[in-house]
């Protein structure tokens, strides 16, 4: 999906976080994907900052304010509805 809103020139950067004690599984998660990949700390703890479920998908505005948060467990991407559905929602928020 990043190489999609690349493609058409919007500001939308996918960004994912890997959840405090699960470091020893970041190489296995940023092997063959394209995305940045953050380690949360406890110094920041955005997991708990933000009350994050497993699979949590937060899409923020340019001013960094929240506009939604998709569960990605139970709308999978796989689905081709369920990623139409995120992708218009990223490029509206991209281009409101």
């Amino acid at each position: 999906m990043q190489a999609e809103l690349d493609a058409a020139g919007l500001p939308v950067t996918l960004v994912g976080v890997n959840m405090i004690g699960s470091e020893p599984g970041v190489s296995g998660m940023a092997a063959g994907n394209s995305i940045a990949l953050l380690q949360d700390t406890t110094a920041v703890d955005a997991e708990a900052a933000w009350s994050v479920t497993w699979r949590d998908l937060f899409i923020l505005d340019e001013d960094n304010e929240l506009v939604d948060v998709i569960n990605l467990s139970s709308f999978n991407l796989d689905n081709q509805a369920n990623y139409d559905v995120i992708h218009d929602l990223l490029v509206q928020t991209a281009t409101d």
